[in-house]
């Protein structure tokens, strides 16, 4: 582990409401002056140890992908395609058979 909590830092963030495994989990991260941060943000922003550990966990996690509004937005865009060919391009020869592949 790159930083161990020190004996002060650990009994401050204990009676500020961490656990003990709440702790480990934070110096499993690996983040130079974590306890700082965690000060800063607890007196800045009036978080909660389990919103601290959210954010912590959330950060360390995979983010969520938009994967599904990207294929709503293509499935849109392909739709208004379709529909501006005109009737006339749809009687060619040619604007037939590439209409019926898609």
């Amino acid at each position: 582990m790159a930083h161990v909590f020190n004996e002060e830092e650990r009994e401050d963030l204990l009676e500020r409401g961490f656990n003990n495994e709440q702790l480990q989990f934070l110096e499993s991260l690996e983040i130079a002056g974590i306890y700082f941060d965690i000060c800063k943000i607890m007196d800045d922003y009036d978080y909660s140890p389990s919103r601290v550990m959210f954010e912590y966990q959330r950060a360390n996690g995979t983010p969520i992908t938009g994967g599904k509004r990207k294929r709503e937005r293509k499935r849109k865009t392909t739709r208004n395609n379709r529909s501006r060919r005109t009737k006339k391009n749809r009687k060619g020869k040619r604007g037939k058979k590439s209409y019926k592949r898609r």
